[in-house]
């Protein structure tokens, strides 16, 4: 499984949504989900999976586990690499509009992968490069 920072904050729970600042914060981040751009009830099953605007056709996995934190499932490899990948899209692209002049940078976490760009990639698992 990549080890990709932001697949990272959400096996943990540390990553939250726009509406969770909308609420803690308000003002002080921006609270639009990154894909319709709707200030109203951008939570975390809207972002990932709910929402109209989304530019994936990866169904909401049905565990709460799995949509919620990204943990794998007892299922075909491919399906949970696909549903962590798509995660690790919305995560960037939150902390992207969240953090617009500094954003978070790779290079300050030990150890990050980058995100395969398909799902093949991701079953493929991480090149070694020999």
């Amino acid at each position: 499984m990549t080890q990709h920072p932001a697949l990272f904050a959400l096996a943990i729970g540390a990553f939250k949504s726009p509406a969770f600042w909308a609420k803690a914060k308000p003002g002080k981040y921006d609270t639009r989900c990154p894909h319709c751009l709707k200030e109203v009830g951008a939570d975390m099953e809207h972002i990932l999976w709910r929402c109209d605007a989304r530019r994936s056709a990866i169904p909401q996995p049905v565990h709460p586990l799995q949509w919620r934190f990204g943990w794998p499932m007892p299922q075909d490899r491919k399906v949970n690499d696909a549903v962590c990948e798509w995660m690790t899209k919305v995560v960037v692209q939150v902390w992207a509009d969240r953090f617009p002049n500094n954003p978070p940078r790779l290079e300050n976490f030990v150890q990050a992968a980058p995100v395969p760009t398909t799902v093949e990639a991701a079953a493929a698992g991480p090149q070694t490069g020999k």
